[in-house]
């Protein structure tokens, strides 16, 4: 169920409502999706040279990691080729739970492997990232596939959203938003079509509460879920006075560990000494293929 606090409305990182009512996310968990966010920031700009445009990034942290942070071994996540070369697909398979390890001060439960699968046409990618939840309710039901897309190509993939939904496949596709050039085709799809939850691409706390339940569905056999990430109707708008906390997800969760007394510089210091042992090993290696699902387009 969508947590009424943090969706598309959410305004403010003070302590939402929802804590007196549903279980608290831990306090290390809060910490690890942080870090993760701000490393995947500072991977990102060493990846463009240090000069990422904001139209580049598109605040797209919250959306990633509150995503994949908990994925399992054998998972696998579906995303573009033209990822630069130390971000999310590199964390993802050098580091355990999110590219963190244990200097950042995060504990760590368990070391997955998550499988990584590369195609930059998005309905294409989408197609055989379904085919992939296929082999997976066929063999290994416990595991689940996550695929990165724009409403745009979700609507010309919806012949496999539909199979997903008829074969009650463990796949969940994330429909990113802030994308340049591409327009919302949300409402386009026709049919027996997965549920579909909106969320506040600026709030990894609510992205990362719809995508543990809809993983949680989808390794059940319950079937797949859109999680759509949306932008509310104030960051759309121009106004000179918006918070940047609500418009970029890293700001808005450093204020809110702020206001649970989680946050010091020391561990921002930690994260980003991390990031930049990450940075030289990954230029040092860069010419060595990472091991992921080679597709010929």
């Amino acid at each position: 169920m969508v947590d009424d606090q943090h969706t598309a409305s959410s305004t403010s990182a003070s302590p939402p409502l929802h804590e007196l009512t549903q279980p608290l996310i831990s306090d290390d968990k809060l910490k690890q999706l942080y870090a993760a966010m701000l490393k995947r920031r500072l991977l990102t700009r060493a990846s463009f040279l240090g000069k990422p445009t904001r139209s580049l990034m598109g605040f797209q942290e919250a959306c990633e990691i509150g995503c994949t942070i908990d994925l399992r071994q054998q998972d696998t996540i579906a995303m573009a080729v033209s990822d630069p070369f130390a971000t999310l697909r590199d964390m993802l398979q050098a580091h355990p739970q999110g590219a963190l390890d244990q200097q950042d001060g995060i504990p760590i439960d368990r070391s997955p492997s998550v499988r990584v699968l590369q195609l930059d046409n998005s309905a294409d990618r989408l197609m055989l990232a379904t085919g992939v939840a296929f082999a997976y309710r066929s063999r290994t039901p416990d595991n689940v596939v996550i695929a990165f897309a724009d409403a745009h190509a979700l609507a010309e993939a919806r012949e496999a959203l539909f199979f997903a939904v008829a074969h009650r496949l463990p796949i969940i596709y994330v429909q990113q938003s802030g994308r340049p050039g591409k327009g919302d085709s949300s409402g386009k799809l026709k049919g027996s079509q997965p549920l579909t939850i909106p969320v506040d691409q600026s709030d990894v706390i609510a992205v990362y509460r719809v995508a543990h339940e809809a993983i949680d569905k989808a390794r059940r056999g319950v079937g797949p879920t859109v999680i759509q990430s949306i932008q509310s109707a104030h960051q759309r708008g121009n106004s000179k006075n918006r918070s940047v906390y609500v418009n970029d997800p890293v700001e808005y969760m450093e204020k809110y560990l702020r206001t649970k007394s989680l946050w010091s510089d020391e561990f921002k210091r930690e994260i980003e000494a991390s990031a930049a042992e990450q940075v030289t090993r990954a230029r040092a290696t860069r010419q060595k293929k990472s091991p992921r699902i080679q597709l010929a387009q």
